[in-house]
Order: structure tokens, then C-alpha cells, then sequence
């Protein structure tokens, strides 16, 4: 199945489609092989991709009426739910309680996106990655994208989507370094 072309209104009781941008569900179809480990902020069709895809799957949504329309869409059309964990809570809330999920393939942030809802799902998932995991964040033409996400990444990713891959280890050393040369200079 061909996620791009799938017309489903899983929000608002069935009433709106919020989906993901077309980068996000191609890649997602591409890329998710079964068994990987994998976590979003927010849910739709995305989900049923995960799923159709046979990951182990987190979803995280503070809407009980998505999670049930995303089951019997999923139902309908044949899609295997079983590997999916749902958490009907916000993520802000939540994300710090399953904390320890570490060695996620994939982390898709598409949930809340007033600001700083993005930002701390990042906070949040990021450590969660496992080193080469996949950090993809939709949306990021909307303002709060644009206050949190560097000019040239935008650039890079002309306000689709965004891709990493993240070596937190590599990162947190060279942040650790710069701190400590900003700290010597001002002693």
C-alpha cells in the first residue's frame, strides 16, 4: 500500500486528515524494515505506515478518538496493529516516564507543535536514538520549526522535512569542547 495516495481522516473524529508531508511517508515506506525500534510524537497515518512496516512501534497522542480511528482504519484495510504500543497522553508528559527505551531506529516528531512541544520532544527522543538512528522531524516550515531548527538545515531540507542521522556521542564531545573553549576564554 501506498501511503501517499491513501485518503484517510484519522483527526478531529474522523473529520480532518493532519497528515505527514509526502517526504516523510516515502521515506518512512522506504526505509522501516520489520522489527526495527521505533517512536513518534503524534499520530495518523504515519502510524499505520510503522505498522504496515512491521516495526515495534511507540505512538504517542493525547487524543483517544485518533488512537481508535487509526485501530479500525488499520483493521479495515488489513494492517497488523499488534506490534504497536499506543500512549494516549501528551508528550511532554509521558516522554520523561518512558524514558529508557533507548536504541530506537527511528524517531518521527510530529505531535504537538506549539512552541517549545517540539523542541522538548526532541529533548526528550533524541538520547533515545540509537547511534546511526534516524531523528525525522515534520513540519518544519511552520514558525516553531523555524525558531528551533538552524537557518541552514531549513535550507538543506527547503522546509519539507527533516532527516539526520545523529551521533550523539560525536556531538556531545564537540559541544563539551566548545562549552569548555568559551569557558577559557572568559577566565
Amino acid at each position: 500500500m501506498k501511503f501517499n495516495d491513501y485518503d484517510v481522516k484519522l483527526h478531529k473524529g474522523g473529520a480532518i486528515a493532519w497528515d505527514a508531508s509526502d517526504a516523510i511517508l516515502t521515506w518512512l515506506e522506504a526505509n522501516i524494515k520489520p522489527g526495527m525500534k521505533t517512536l513518534e510524537t503524534g499520530a495518523g497515518k504515519t502510524t499505520m505506515v510503522f505498522a504496515n512496516c512491521g516495526a515495534s512501534h511507540q505512538v504517542i497522542t493525547p487524543s483517544d478518538s485518533e488512537i481508535e480511528n487509526i485501530k479500525n482504519e488499520a483493521k479495515r484495510v488489513g494492517i497488523d496493529t499488534s506490534n504497536v504500543t499506543f500512549y494516549n497522553e501528551f508528550s511532554q508528559n509521558i516522554l520523561p516516564k518512558i524514558a529508557g527505551h533507548e536504541n530506537l531506529d527511528v524517531v518521527l516528531i510530529d505531535g504537538g507543535h506549539g512552541f517549545p512541544i517540539p523542541a522538548v520532544d526532541w529533548l526528550y527522543t533524541a538520547p533515545m536514538l540509537k547511534i546511526g538512528g534516524k531523528l525525522l522531524i515534520d513540519d518544519v516550515d511552520l514558525w516553531t520549526g523555524k525558531i528551533w531548527i538552524p537557518q541552514t538545515t531549513r535550507k538543506i531540507v527547503n522546509g519539507l522535512a527533516m532527516l539526520l542521522t545523529l551521533d550523539f556521542k560525536q556531538a556531545w564531545k564537540k559541544l563539551s569542547h566548545e562549552v569548555a573553549l568559551s569557558k577559557e576564554a572568559k577566565d
